[in-house]
């Protein structure tokens, strides 16, 4: 499960649950009863997905509740070290049954930190929307302020829990339906550009009272290296030819070909086919056919995987999650 998400990855995030690769996590007050997904109908605007809960009540309940959460991370560096993040707050939710009288009123409550929110919804026609997708007439709540950010240990990391929660009494004889959309978060305080670490200084410049080297002597020097140079070269030379002379000169009145002669003992066993066995070897072609497509011989063992668990996003706790402590990495 994750413990937070990025703030850049949560503005382009699918809007949906974890387990559809989206940021948000769950609560639910009975497990047995509420049942949540991330739907695409077609009144789930403002992202990809919205948050979707449907509730068959049973006896022993009186009432739900159900709270979707997430933890933000934003890097300080990108404001300035300010701990202190001024932000924009939003979201809209629908909420009803075919048995709930329309009109019916809840209040919603939100989360930044350790800021509360509370937002009146009234209940809506369920059959327009279930069966029409109309009747989603609620314009997203707003909310501004400023939130001091949890610190990681190194504190250039701050962290920003948000959750939406809605209680709702038991409807008998029918499902209770209950969805949030157009969920925003922004911040609002001025970004600080974060310089680049292979950025430099501008050399300086020269100063006025500095003399440039006179080109004579320039041309001058780069000549005299030049006859420096091919003078060396062919003292090397010049003695290299004659050191060969006096070698022949040598083999020759020892009665020999010019050819230094090497001791039979030390000299190395080379048959005609050995210089070409040593570097080049018949491929195995038996080896070939029996492997795997990976190469000459090259037998390649057949790994299995365990499978992975699904992520659990599930919380299971006995108070909604406004006031769950975010999880700080360490």
């Amino acid at each position: 499960m994750p413990s937070e998400i990025s703030y850049s990855d949560f503005q382009s995030s699918n809007g949906a649950l974890a387990t559809d690769s989206g940021p948000w996590l769950l609560y639910r007050s009975y497990y047995d009863d509420v049942n949540c997904g991330s739907s695409q109908r077609s009144f789930c605007t403002g992202s990809e997905y919205c948050l979707a809960c449907w509730v068959f009540p049973s006896a022993t309940q009186s009432s739900y509740t159900v709270s979707f959460f997430t933890t933000i991370a934003v890097k300080l560096a990108e404001y300035g070290g300010n701990t202190n993040l001024r932000y924009d707050w939003q979201y809209t939710a629908w909420w009803g049954s075919r048995r709930t009288a329309v009109g019916t009123a809840l209040q919603m409550t939100s989360s930044v930190g350790d800021t509360d929110y509370s937002d009146n919804i009234s209940a809506s026609n369920a059959t327009e929307l279930l069966s029409f997708s109309r009747g989603w007439d609620y314009q997203p709540w707003k909310h501004s302020g400023e939130v001091n950010v949890a610190l990681s240990p190194d504190r250039t990391m701050g962290y920003i829990p948000l959750a939406i929660n809605l209680t709702f009494p038991r409807q008998t004889g029918d499902y209770i339906n209950y969805f949030v959309k157009e969920v925003s978060f922004k911040i609002t305080t001025e970004s600080t550009p974060v310089p680049s670490p292979s950025s430099t200084a501008p050399p300086g410049p020269i100063s006025s009272g500095s003399k440039g080297l006179p080109i004579g002597a320039f041309v001058g020097g780069i000549i005299g290296a030049a006859i420096l140079v091919a003078g060396i070269m062919f003292l090397v030379l010049f003695c290299r030819k004659r050191e060969k002379r006096s070698n022949a000169t040598s083999n020759q009145s020892a009665g020999g070909t010019g050819i230094t002669q090497i001791p039979v003992e030390q000299a190395p066993f080379v048959s005609p086919y050995s210089a070409s066995s040593t570097y080049y070897s018949r491929p195995n072609t038996s080896m070939h056919e029996q492997g795997n497509g990976y190469g000459v011989g090259m037998q390649i063992p057949q790994v299995s995987h365990p499978a992975f668990p699904k992520p659990n996003t599930e919380v299971r706790t006995d108070a909604p999650p406004r006031y769950v402590t975010p999880a700080i990495p360490h």
